[in-house]
């Protein structure tokens, strides 16, 4: 992701070779998530880290 100008410009990942795609959440954010660091409760792995501390 990078602003270019007045723009912007969201990648929007790659599910074919490096499984990435671009998601936004509720709140507005936007976010690459890669499907290797997502468990089968849809939480990332730095999610599950933040939880557990």
């Amino acid at each position: 992701m990078r602003q270019i100008g007045d723009v912007l410009y969201c990648n929007d990942g790659d599910w074919v070779d490096i499984c990435t795609a671009l998601v936004e959440h509720m709140d507005g954010r936007l976010e690459i998530i890669r499907f290797a660091e997502i468990d089968h409760a849809g939480q990332t792995v730095q999610q599950q880290e933040a939880l557990a501390e």
